[in-house]
């Protein structure tokens, strides 16, 4: 009886963070002209400028993946970008449902289920565009790549252990969020997404130690090169982020309850 209950509960709750998405979504495209089209241009938008700009400064130098700039960068910005979306999305739609949190009593757990709804949505977009950029510069995937879809659960659930703890935060202290669209830039730029790593300096520091890194160069040396030096520190990488996002899970279950309460 209490494993039905259970599965009940959860079902519940992925039903409510289903209809939590598509009211969100609906409301963002509705007064808009190009409506969902948004959704596939804003990431082109948002990734032509630095392609473009890496290429002219030439950021690939002594690339280890022998590709394209344009194939090496896009690919590093999507997983990137769905890091990023795992890290964001929840504390969007908890701002979202703000003014509904306190009049209307439901499973808190169904605002991070919104979330995951929209990383998984964006999730689709970025794999079609990067099959697309794919075939454009006529790169055959290796055998590997199928390591590389599937590296992207764990890379979402990483983003999600950051995701999940400042939710509740951005409800009673708005600096998290307005800090968010610098922290993005400047994260962005600590990662080798556009660039090789140096040989030596700080940024190589930086590099070497974020792990972050890892979470993104493995990955898309799966998807368009193959297997690489560096693969065990994914899993290192995903192990430490495995750590927090317990700790993330515990602090947003009991964190809720109290800045529920705080909310004016």
């Amino acid at each position: 009886m209490q494993i039905y209950q259970i599965k009940r509960e959860i079902f519940n709750t992925v039903k409510l963070g289903w209809f939590l998405f598509l009211r969100d979504f609906r409301y963002r495209f509705r007064q808009t002209y190009f409506g969902y089209i948004w959704a596939f241009i804003k990431p082109l938008l948002a990734a032509l400028p630095i392609i473009i700009v890496g290429n002219q400064f030439d950021l690939d130098r002594n690339n280890p993946l022998n590709v394209n700039y344009a194939v090496f960068s896009f690919v590093g910005l999507m997983l990137w970008q769905v890091f990023w979306d795992s890290i964001v999305f929840p504390q969007w739609m908890m701002r979202r449902t703000r003014s509904i949190l306190k009049r209307v009593p439901f499973k808190y757990w169904a605002i991070v289920v919104a979330g995951c709804f929209y990383v998984l949505f964006n999730l689709l977009i970025y794999i079609s565009l990067t099959f697309i950029v794919l075939i454009i510069f006529n790169v055959s995937p290796p055998w590997t790549a199928f390591l590389g879809v599937l590296a992207l659960i764990p890379l979402i659930l990483c983003g999600l252990s950051i995701g999940i703890f400042i939710a509740p935060i951005t409800l009673v202290y708005l600096d998290l969020r307005y800090s968010l669209p610098t922290l993005a830039g400047l994260l962005l730029w600590s990662v080798p997404i556009v660039y090789v790593t140096p040989e030596t300096g700080l940024l190589n520091i930086i590099n070497r130690w974020n792990p972050v890194t890892f979470l993104i160069n493995v990955p898309r040396a799966w998807l368009i090169s193959g297997l690489s030096s560096s693969d065990w520190m994914f899993f290192l990488s995903c192990m430490l982020f495995f750590v927090f996002f317990l700790f993330s899970v515990r602090f947003y279950k009991k964190a809720m309850p109290v800045v529920v309460e705080q909310i004016v």
